[in-house]
């Protein structure tokens, strides 16, 4: 059976004077306005080079059990940013929309997705009261609804502070504890790769969060560590629209003792975990246009724990119909022991054939 433990506070390793810079821009801002006001990115950034490629120093981190939705709190999509980035939101889906209708009637595309169809990197996605970043990618899956993949930050768009802890109460050599956080939305990544063979290339969509310096210390994590959580990435499933996965109500009852995180998806629109599943990202990499694909994926034995947000299954093909469709669920009430970090689509291109040689000429007679 599941534990969880109870709240608590775990200091970060980071350097003394990028502390006390840290410090002095808060009194400085409290002097100025007479509130407390998130660090500026300059002064972030003073603190992450100051930790010599480590995570990212914060001052504290909170962990416990999984967040659970409260009432009676102040709600988390209130900020002036957060505003911003749904109206922006509104007006880039109606284009998506009608691109949509002119780009494809029909899946398979004719032309495979490449990274600016799909991600913006100055572009922020309202998910479930927070911020985040990933790729967009509703069009590509109407029989899923997956409208995003990617990773949620707080209302400001920076990571949150919150860690998840699980103590599976198993004995030896199963792991004592399991930590779990939000991946740094400044650490998802798209990329389009073009390798050369012999007759032709093979074109790539790459898509997922890093991990490493200075996101994580390690380019591995193992989840056993508070200092080396695994780095949970999410998706939006169920909807018909990426504004549908913004939130209210979901973001309506955030806990603000969290730092901005949000509770697993409980019905459609919510924080599920991105598929862990080699066969669903190989449907997906179909569906954006490419022959094959591959995961990777961060796992743990479900015999031991479930420390995930629930997530899609492929469970069958229907056979029934011409061809084949996938048969996907979710159970919502059901955590899952794995998420995909990264997403790898194939597309073997052939040089065409050259025509044969003309025949050599006739003799004269």
């Amino acid at each position: 059976p599941k534990m969880r433990a109870p709240s608590q506070s775990i200091k970060r390793p980071g350097v003394a004077a990028a502390r006390m810079r840290l410090l002095l821009v808060l009194l400085l801002q409290v002097a100025a306005d007479g509130l407390f006001a998130p660090v500026p990115h300059a002064a972030r950034d003073d603190a992450d080079r100051a930790s010599e490629g480590a995570s990212r120093a914060r001052p504290s981190i909170k962990t416990g059990a999984r967040p659970s939705n409260k009432t009676g709190v102040k709600p988390t999509w209130d900020s002036p940013r957060y505003k911003a980035a749904v109206e922006a939101l509104r007006k880039t889906e109606r284009k998506r929309r009608l691109q949509a209708h002119w780009d494809t009637k029909e899946l398979p595309l004719a032309r495979a997705a490449k990274c600016p169809d799909i991600f913006d990197p100055n572009e922020w996605i309202p998910f479930v009261g927070g911020l985040a970043k990933g790729v967009t990618i509703g069009r590509y899956s109407p029989l899923y609804n997956i409208q995003f993949i990617g990773c949620r930050g707080d209302q400001n768009g920076d990571k949150t502070d919150y860690i998840e802890k699980t103590e599976p109460g198993l004995p030896a050599p199963a792991p004592q504890a399991l930590y779990v956080e939000s991946c740094d939305p400044a650490s998802f990544f798209c990329e389009n790769r073009t390798d050369i063979f012999n007759g032709g290339r093979r074109e790539a969509l790459v898509f997922g969060t890093r991990l490493g310096p200075p996101f994580t210390p390690l380019k591995k994590t193992s989840g056993t560590r508070p200092g080396d959580a695994f780095q949970q990435a999410y998706m939006c499933e169920g909807v018909d629209s990426l504004e549908d996965c913004a939130g209210p109500p979901f973001a309506a009852d955030l806990d603000p003792e969290l730092g901005g995180e949000a509770p697993c998806c409980s019905a459609p629109g919510g924080k599920c975990s991105s598929p862990a599943s080699g066969t669903l990202a190989s449907i997906l990499c179909t569906a954006l246009g490419y022959q094959t694909g591959q995961i990777k994926s961060s796992l743990v034995d479900p015999r031991v724990a479930r420390p995930f947000c629930p997530s899609l299954e492929f469970k069958a093909f229907n056979t029934s119909s011409d061809p084949p469709t996938p048969i996907v669920e979710i159970n919502y009430g059901l955590n899952s022991a794995g998420f995909g970090e990264e997403i790898e689509c194939f597309l073997d291109i052939f040089n065409p054939t050259p025509p044969p040689s003309p025949p050599p000429p006739s003799p004269p007679p």
